[in-house]
This record gives structure tokens, sequence and C-alpha cells, in this order.
């Protein structure tokens, strides 16, 4: 997340043509309420999956709750980054119920999902996110396109050690198998 937002003034410059400090502010925090929605999809298809929807409903009705209220009071006290940060707050509670319901009705705890390849799928952002920072803090005026192919490096590196780690081995010797009884 913030290995892209780190260079937004490549993404100002892509996306509208030019830098805009709005245009950032919207990327940065709307990526920040967006992470934590995403964070709950496990629990969110699960749920749907297993026709289990209370949580799902719970979820949605606060995200349109909170919404509409903060999205209100907070647009009329601070114009559209009021509005953008309402939405971020919003998904991030609703994310935040999703997971605590599902967890807490399916008995479901943190220690089932921590393995090696989740340390790495954790360790391997952060450390991507301090080199993003110092790159940042560093002020080296490297060029767009000097950025993009530095993100698509260390893309493609947290890729390869992504695919080859126990954990995603044997999450893809399943799928073939049941590939195969079908």
């Amino acid at each position: 997340m913030f290995n892209y937002c780190k260079y937004n003034n490549t993404g100002s410059f892509y996306w509208i043509g030019s830098y805009n400090n709005n245009f950032i502010f919207t990327l940065i925090v709307l990526s920040v309420g967006f992470f934590f929605n995403i964070i709950s999809a496990p629990s969110y298809f699960s749920s749907l999956g297993m026709g289990k929807l209370n949580g799902v409903l719970y979820s949605h009705i606060t995200i349109s709750v909170l919404n509409f209220i903060m999205g209100y009071f907070l647009g009329i006290s601070f114009g559209g980054s009021g509005v953008v940060v309402a939405i971020s707050i919003s998904f991030f509670v609703g994310a935040l119920i999703t997971i605590l319901y599902y967890n807490a009705k399916f008995d479901f705890t943190l220690s089932n999902l921590f393995s090696d390849f989740n340390f790495l799928g954790i360790a391997l952002p952060v450390a991507f996110t301090i080199i993003g920072i110092l790159f940042y803090t560093l002020n080296l005026n490297l060029s767009p396109i000097k950025l993009l192919l530095i993100n698509l490096g260390l893309g493609i590196l947290y890729f390869l050690i992504s695919i080859s780690s126990s954990n995603y081995k044997s999450t893809v010797k399943i799928f073939l198998t049941l590939a195969k009884t079908k």
C-alpha cells in the first residue's frame, strides 16, 4: 500500500497529468481504508460461502450508517477531504466488525493464521515500506520511470519469495488434487 503512495508524485503525474495535493491526500487515505477492507475478505467470503450472513449484514449496515453520518458532518467541517476520511473510517470499522464477528462465531483465533509464509507476507512489505520511506526521505529525485522500475523489482522479488514458500506449495498441491477429482 505505502509502496505506491510513497511515490505519489508519480501516481499523480500518470493519472491526472500533474502534481495535485488533493489527489495525493485522497489516494493515501483511501488506500489505508481499503487496505483494511481487503484484509477482511477471507472472513467475508467464508461467511458468504457458508450462508452465515449476520456478520456481513452488520458490517454493511455499519458501513452505510457511519458513512452517511460521518460523511455529512466531516463533509460540512472539512469539505471533500472530510468525506474521504469518513469513507475510510467506515470501511475500517466495517472490516473490523466482519473479522471480529467471524472469529467469535466460528472460534477462529489469530494463531491459526501464522505460518512461515505469513511471516514473509508481513515482513517483506514492511521491509519494502522502510526502503520506500528511505527513498522518500533521502529525496533522491529519481525519475518516475526509475521509481516504477524499483517498485516493479520489489514486487517481482516478493512474488518469487512467496511462491517458494512451503505453505504456497502445499496450497497449490491441494488445489491440483481437488481439480483432478472433479
